[in-house]
């Protein structure tokens, strides 16, 4: 799967679908793309919320840095860093 509009890809485990990995990775723009994100994503397949932390992780330019987000049951998404 890639994010809406950049080609990139974002990676998930087999129990996270991808629209609810492009729902996480929304999420976590809008919230500002800290180092370390919390918040409640809901998804389009479950019809449920669900607690995600999302960390970033890497050298701290735009190449090389990943944001793996996961959820105690094993929800599990990364995705390049989007910022510059």
């Amino acid at each position: 799967m890639s994010s809406p509009g950049s080609g990139w890809p974002i990676l998930a485990a087999a129990s996270t679908s991808c629209p609810f990995a492009g729902n996480i990775l929304s999420a976590y723009v809008d919230g500002g793309e800290m180092r370390l994100w919390r918040g409640q994503v809901g998804s389009p397949v479950t019809h449920k919320r669900y607690r995600i932390t999302c960390r970033r992780t890497g050298p701290a330019n735009f190449v090389y840095e990943k944001v793996t987000c996961t959820e105690i049951n094993g929800i599990w998404t990364r995705f390049p860093a989007l910022y510059n």
